[in-house]
């Protein structure tokens, strides 16, 4: 428990303020150094899930679009017509603090595949 305290108070603050909000508010001591290493540690292992859960999306995608040019022996009259999938995309950049007072810019990217609101 303390440790998913630890890392959600170095997401939100600089790592040695979360270091002095840990001691005073759990009366637990660590080391900047443990506090980065450990968000780190969290933010790969959360890397690594959402990473999986993308490449399993995309291999529902294409076992999904292999199995529809298989079956399918009439030509695609719609796709000529209209795109059969939007996609959105959006995209910012911040400025962070680094190690040792130094800034540099964090970008995002985020993408979507854009569906209709069915009415009930």
């Amino acid at each position: 428990m303390q440790h998913e305290h630890l890392v959600h108070l170095a997401l939100g603050v600089s790592f040695p303020k979360a270091v002095k909000l840990l001691t005073k508010l759990m009366g637990v001591q660590v080391s900047e150094a443990t506090v980065r290493r450990q968000t780190e540690e969290a933010g790969a292992a959360y890397e690594a899930v959402q990473n999986e859960q993308a490449d399993q999306l995309m291999e529902e995608k294409e076992k999904k679009s292999k199995k529809g040019r298989a079956t399918s022996c009439q030509p695609n009259t719609r796709a000529a017509k209209e795109p059969e999938s939007k996609m959105i995309r959006s995209h910012d950049g911040a400025m962070v603090p680094l190690v040792g007072g130094v800034w540099a810019e964090a970008k995002t990217v985020v993408v979507g595949h854009v569906q209709s609101k069915e009415s009930p």
